[in-house]
């Protein structure tokens, strides 16, 4: 298993919160972009890792603002 197959497991897409799942689907876009563009390499590595750190944080923010009463974006045309 390459180093950065080892990370991209991590960036997983069925979170009970909607809103989670888009802010994941995020970061894994961007990961998986990453992957497929940069050769195999410990930068390479770190930034994957750096990238799935900032996911955990962004989700942790978004669920400690809902429990708090922050609304997420609501999906499709606004009124």
């Amino acid at each position: 298993m390459r180093p950065s197959e080892r990370l991209l497991k991590w960036f997983p897409g069925a979170h009970p919160e909607k809103f989670v799942n888009e802010i994941q689907a995020r970061f894994r876009e961007f990961a998986i972009e990453m992957d497929e563009l940069l050769p195999e390499s410990a930068e390479k590595t770190t930034g994957l890792r750096k990238i799935l750190e900032g996911k955990d944080c962004m989700v942790r923010a978004a669920l400690e603002a809902n429990e708090t009463g922050w609304l997420p974006p609501r999906e499709g045309p606004q009124p």
